[in-house]
């Protein structure tokens, strides 16, 4: 599953994420400028970041429920 945010606008430059994920993998395309916090209880799985800016931001992304037996793949656009 591929989730696009882009074109979103974070409420009082806060969002949350809830992902709950098995056997299966997402991928999730972030603003370089957001910082995206990995709260995701995990097991058997890879979280990978690609394209990661370190610069500040005033958006913060909390990525929040479970994976299992899964690959959550983070693509900052």
């Amino acid at each position: 599953m591929e989730v696009y945010f882009d074109n979103e606008k974070l409420n009082n430059g806060r969002g949350i994420v809830r992902i709950d994920v098995l056997f299966c993998g997402v991928e999730l395309y972030i603003p370089k400028t957001w910082i995206v916090e990995n709260r995701a209880n995990t097991s058997f799985v890879g979280v990978y970041e690609k394209n990661r800016d370190m610069g500040n931001s005033d958006n913060i992304l909390t990525i929040v429920g479970s994976a299992s037996f899964a690959g959550v793949e983070i693509v900052y656009i």
